[in-house]
Parts: structure tokens; sequence; C-alpha cells
């Protein structure tokens, strides 16, 4: 009898073990499941943000503008819109219109008005309240484009005065509330956000911030492309950090994929700073700066689509 209650207990604790080991097994099973699981990517950010501005390329129920009301309309901050742009019609894009953009191969050309591209600043006044922003639009190459060293896209500045396409890096830096010089600690500089194309015709992001170094991210080449002869739509979010901090958050969609999503970008130093315009650029640049197109081409982008919270 008790030999027949020993081995019992003796089964019993077998299969207590075996159903222990059962459950280690699946939870061990369970959790390197969980960390091989690809994490929902962020929707992008205009389906995430109410509302907003949109730079129209038409009057309603009265057709096109024309180049000369775009300049109007930008007070003057802008290069090249008479010279370099018009607009069209084109029903591959939303509210039917494109801004088409002459490329040129003008390596002497010295009037900045009329050079290959154009480049302007669109300051809608919402902007500079906003704690977050979200810029989409659609930019469309030829076929057989040339890419050369590279180009600039439509992006975000801090400062509505800084002048377009002169270069990447602002040409003033703004003093700060301490009135130290420029350059000096405390200084706060314009930031920016910037999509360029590169030369092998993959995108990457810019970004000039106010604390931490300046540089290019590099993105996703499998998903980040500029396609030729289709339209690509290109998304941009900045929220905004806590001032002196990196903790801000820069994002990009490239036809709907998240190619970048960063949580610790520094724009600014102090809460006097703001995003408060949109850089309409388009055009090639060579280390930083402006540079003539290696052919003379055509290229297009919808309207700008700004949406704020």
């Amino acid at each position: 009898m008790a030999v027949t209650k020993k081995k019992q207990q003796m089964s019993t604790y077998h299969l207590l073990s075996v159903g222990s080991g059962v459950l280690l097994v699946a939870g061990i099973g369970l959790a390197i499941q969980s960390s091989f699981e690809k994490k929902p990517e962020t929707p992008a950010c205009e389906a995430r943000y109410a509302g907003g501005v949109l730079f129209s390329y038409a009057r309603k129920g009265a057709g096109a503008l024309a180049p000369e009301d775009l300049q109007a309309r930008l007070g003057g901050r802008d290069r090249g819109i008479v010279a370099n742009a018009r607009i069209i019609e084109d029903s591959n894009v939303l509210y039917g219109y494109a801004l088409e953009v002459q490329l040129k191969n003008s390596a002497l050309e010295s009037d900045e008005q009329t050079r290959s591209g154009i480049g302007f600043t669109w300051a809608p006044r919402q902007l500079t309240t906003a704690t977050g922003a979200c810029l989409s639009y659609n930019v469309w190459v030829p076929p057989g484009f040339k890419t050369g060293d590279g180009g600039i896209l439509p992006g975000l500045l801090s400062d509505a005065d800084t002048i377009p396409s002169t270069g990447l890096v602002p040409i003033v830096d703004r003093q700060a509330a301490s009135g130290s010089e420029a350059g000096e600690e405390g200084a706060l500089k314009p930031f920016s956000t910037r999509p360029q194309w590169r030369n092998d015709g993959t995108l990457m992001m810019w970004s000039a911030p106010n604390v931490g170094q300046a540089g290019n991210l590099l993105l996703d080449p499998q998903k980040a492309i500029l396609k030729k002869g289709q339209w690509v739509r290109i998304e941009q979010e900045a929220v905004l950090n806590t001032p002196g901090n990196n903790d801000g958050t820069l994002r990009m969609w490239v036809d709907g994929k998240l190619v970048l999503e960063r949580y610790d970008i520094g724009f600014r130093k102090s809460d006097l700073q703001s995003f408060q315009a949109v850089a309409g650029d388009i055009h090639h640049i060579r280390s930083g700066i402006w540079a003539p197109s290696p052919d003379n081409v055509k290229v297009r982008m919808s309207p700008l689509e700004l949406r704020l919270r």
C-alpha cells in the first residue's frame, strides 16, 4: 500500500513537472514571438490632424492663378516664381491643378530670379501658435530625370524672413533674449526640416535644429525613392520639443509608408521659437547650396497642404 501511494505521488510530481515544463516552453515561445512581431506603424499625419490650410493654385470658380498672382500672395518672399513656374491643369492630383517648375542647366545664370527652379516662403499665421505641424504634397519628375548631386523639396522653417534657396543653413542667426551674439552660447538659430533627393534618387531628411547637431537623416532606401515618371506623396510631421531638450518628434512618410520616426530632435532652445513658414523650394543643390540642373526639365508639385495642432 505504501509503495503504491509513493508511486502515485511520484507520478503526480512527474506530471506537474512536465506540465510546468510545457508552460515554461510556451512562455518562452510567446516571448520570442512577441519580440519578432512588428509594432504597428504610426499612421500618416494627415489622418491624425484635423483641418488645415491649403496653398491653392486656383481661385474658386475662376481657374488657375497666374505666376504674378502667386508672387503677390507671397509678399516678395520668392525666387523664380514668375520666370520658372506656371500652374497647369492636372487631373492626377487633388484639386486638379499642379505647379510646373522649370529646372534649367544654367550654370552661368547670375540672376537668382531666373536661374533654375523656384524658392519661396509661405507663412500662414496659424503656424506660429502650433506645437505640431503636418506638411503634405505630391511631386512628379519626368522619366529619365537626372538627379545630379541631389536636390531639395518643400519643408518647414522657423524663420519666415529667411531668404529662400540661398542654402540649407539659414543665413541669419536670431539673437536670444539675453542679447548674446549669434554663434555664442544662448543664440537662437532658425531651425528647419527639409526633405532632399540624393544623387541615387533616394530621399532623405535634412534637420537643422538648435539643440544637437544638424545633419542628414537617412531613410529606408527601399521605401523612400523619388520615382521617375510617377507622382510621389511626401508627408512630414514635426512636433516641437520642450525648449532646450532633445524630445521633439520628426516623422516622414513616402507614398503612405513610414520611412523616418525620431523622438530625439531638439528643434528649439526657447519657447519664443516656433515653426513660422513652409519653404517651397524645388531645385538641385551641391554642397548644401543652389546648383544648376544637369538638364533642362520640368517637374510638378501638387498644392501644399498644412495641418496643425
